[in-house]
């Protein structure tokens, strides 16, 4: 962000031009149309010049949850996309925001066979089919599989660490 957000002419006596916070994490992405619909809510969450603690209060989202929209770790979810958009005062644009966030989800999960893989499907033996079948489908599938494999995980070892944090911390205050 390079500009103030208490004021937008001259240079706020209170922060000295600098913003607060720390800087927005490098985008991590798996598709050019995520990494596309994440650079372009970043860019509108930097011209609203809102915290992104206020920003998540105003979405009804954790801070987290927030982040990891706006880093690409994940896709948000289009509600989420939608209520980012109208807090940062961009409706007007709506179906735009729709159509980047509908690619960038396309691209995640590709619905669409290639051509070739239709043809030889046709024309083919069983194991060829099966061969064809692992080539060019398994891919999107395992792909697809491991984006929620890892969320699962993730959910899981927060679940735990909070488990072992909150047991820790009850025997500590035992003694």
């Amino acid at each position: 962000m390079t500009g103030c957000p208490h004021s937008t002419n001259a240079p706020c006596l209170t922060c000295n031009g600098q913003v607060s916070g720390r800087p927005p994490a490098e985008i991590i992405v798996v598709t050019p149309e995520l990494a596309e619909l994440i650079r372009r809510l970043r860019e509108l969450h930097a011209q609203n010049g809102v915290t992104r603690r206020e920003l998540a209060a105003a979405i009804f989202c954790s801070e987290s949850t927030l982040s990891r929209d706006l880093s690409g770790a994940r896709c948000p979810t289009w509600k989420q996309t939608r209520a980012i958009v109208r807090a940062c005062d961009d409706e007007r644009h709506m179906i735009l925001w729709q159509r980047r966030w509908e690619q960038a989800q396309a691209s995640l999960f590709p619905t669409r066979l290639p051509d070739r893989f239709l043809a030889a499907m046709i024309h083919s033996t069983r194991w060829e089919r099966l061969r064809h079948f692992v080539r060019y489908v398994a891919p999107y599938v395992i792909r697809w599989l491991a984006i929620d494999v890892v969320e699962r995980l993730k959910t899981a070892a927060r679940w735990v660490h909070s488990a072992a944090t909150s047991t820790f911390a009850r025997l500590r205050n035992q003694r």
